[in-house]
């Protein structure tokens, strides 16, 4: 995930460090592929229903405008909404939210790359990026009916002096719509 106003730089948590002092990025930990729809807007609104359907609709009270990069190009945050992220609840209580890039067309196929997170209450404090990575990926299969393929390693894992991607494992859960 990279920042909204400077897409070359890696995202990181508010732009805060993290209870340790390090700088906690934000790493890509979900991948959806899309080998259904016929058209960018028709694999968008799939996606959005997909996760609505799972209990993680578009809600407000979360930053926005972060951009995934794919085949060295990048790609707009969905939602689209100024300050909305797919979550299950309101960004005033712990919740689980996470930000869709894409879709990137390979071979008729739409991929979609995003990042998600757990945080607690009003002051949006770091809690886990697997655990909402798993509830959110176990959701999308039992509630929405994607298709669970895997944990795709991405080799993200960046724990340093000075940065660090908190329990992130370096695996994205690899999920199909059908």
């Amino acid at each position: 995930m990279f920042e909204k106003a400077n897409p070359d730089s890696v995202a990181n948590w508010l732009g805060r460090p993290a209870m340790d002092g390090r700088e906690l990025l934000e790493p890509i930990n979900l991948i959806i592929v899309d080998e259904a729809s016929s058209s960018e807007a028709q694999s968008r609104q799939r996606l959005i229903q997909a996760f609505t359907e799972a209990g993680f609709g578009p809600r407000l009270g979360h930053s926005s405008g972060y951009f995934g990069r794919m085949n060295g190009d990048f790609y707009p945050q969905t939602p689209t909404q100024n300050e909305t992220a797919f979550a299950d609840f309101m960004w005033v209580f712990t919740n689980n939210h996470a930000r869709m890039f894409g879709p990137f067309n390979n071979n008729g196929n739409w991929v979609w790359i995003g990042s998600s997170s757990r945080e607690k209450g009003t002051i949006h404090d770091y809690v886990s990026f697997k655990e909402s990575r798993d509830r959110m990926s176990g959701f999308l299969v039992e509630r929405a009916g994607l298709e669970y393929l895997g944990d795709f390693p991405l080799e993200n894992v960046v724990n340093s002096s000075s940065q660090q991607t908190g329990d992130h494992d370096g695996f994205a859960k690899l999920l199909k719509i059908k």
